[in-house]
Order: C-alpha cells, then structure tokens, then sequence
C-alpha cells in the first residue's frame, strides 16, 4: 500500500532536493516548469521580476534590482511628490474659481 506525501509525519519527511549541495543563505527559486535553482538571496541578480522571484510576470512594471540605488529611489519619489504638487495647485485652482463663479 503506497502512502500519499501528505500522510508522511514531519520526522519522516526529507529536505528539498538539493539541500545538501546549496550554499549558506540559499532559496530555492522555481520557474515554474516543474524545476528551478539554488540562488543565494544576497545576490540581487536573484530578485529580478524575470527570474520569478517576486512575481515573474515579465510584464515590466517591476525595476531590475540589480541596477536600482538611492539616486533611482529618491528620484521616483521626487517626481511623485512634484506630480501631487501640481495636481493639489489645480484642485486649488478649480476651487478658487467655482468659489468666484458662486458654484461654491
């Protein structure tokens, strides 16, 4: 009688496949083929969105972490504030003149 893996107790079951060759500070990142690799997680090259690390859905909307910095950060976060700006002065805008037209 061959017993199902799920019926397998915690003592009994083994590691990954692989284990025993992996180096320290390891995942396992599967590519969704039914394999995958060892990858260390302090090498960014392993966090890419196209090794399928944090999603894989290779539809660009994720930055390559291995080029990213402070500069890239500040820089986003810069034209966003800029963006909330320059839509608040318009909300502003709109409201000073519907105010003026008695809309307000």
């Amino acid at each position: 009688m061959a017993i199902e893996h799920v019926d397998i107790t915690d003592g009994e079951r083994h590691e990954p496949k692989g284990i025993s060759t992996a180096v320290a500070k390891s995942v396992y990142i599967a590519n969704g083929s039914g394999t995958g690799t060892w990858a260390k997680i302090t090498d960014p090259t392993n966090l890419t969105e196209n090794s399928g690390a944090i999603g894989g859905t290779n539809d660009g909307n994720y930055p390559n972490l291995t080029t990213i910095s402070a500069t890239y950060v500040q820089a986003e976060v810069v034209a966003l504030r800029d963006s909330v700006r320059e839509l608040a002065a318009k909300i502003n805008t709109l409201m000073a003149n519907m105010r003026t037209t008695g809309i307000l």
